[in-house]
């Protein structure tokens, strides 16, 4: 399975294929408009090479919001992908994080959707069906 780490000044993590999906896990924010556009041409050369156009992230481990021009990179980032399907885990204790990722993916045009866990999320991602 392909898989690498990332380093950015306030964020880390892991990106790796997991059969029909591409996993990405990070802690902490992303700070600038570079580092959004570093962290999106690296998950284009992980989906790419894992032939897939399906996407994990696991949010749980961001440690605060990022400012909002960040943001708006990110979901225009995500928007550009093209991807069949976005499953975004934001952990059992953030109701109003998962509504709000729903309803801004909705209005971004971004076929997302949040989860309080990897297992439901990785069950809508392979088409099954979650509680």
């Amino acid at each position: 399975m392909p898989q690498g780490r990332f380093q950015f000044s306030q964020s880390s993590g892991e990106i790796e294929a997991h059969g029909s999906y591409l996993l990405t896990a990070s802690r902490g924010v992303l700070a600038t408009q570079a580092e959004v556009e570093q962290y999106f041409r690296l998950l284009r050369e992980h989906l790419e090479r894992a032939g897939v156009r399906r996407l994990l992230i696991d949010a749980r481990g961001q440690t605060e919001q990022a400012a909002p021009k960040i943001r708006e990179a990110a979901w225009a980032g995500l928007h550009k992908l093209g991807l069949e399907r976005i499953a975004y885990v934001v952990g059992t204790e953030e109701a109003l994080k998962a509504t709000r990722v729903n309803m801004t993916g909705i209005s971004a045009h971004v076929p997302i959707r949040a989860f309080p866990s990897v297992l439901d999320a990785h069950r809508w991602l392979a088409g099954e069906k979650t509680k």
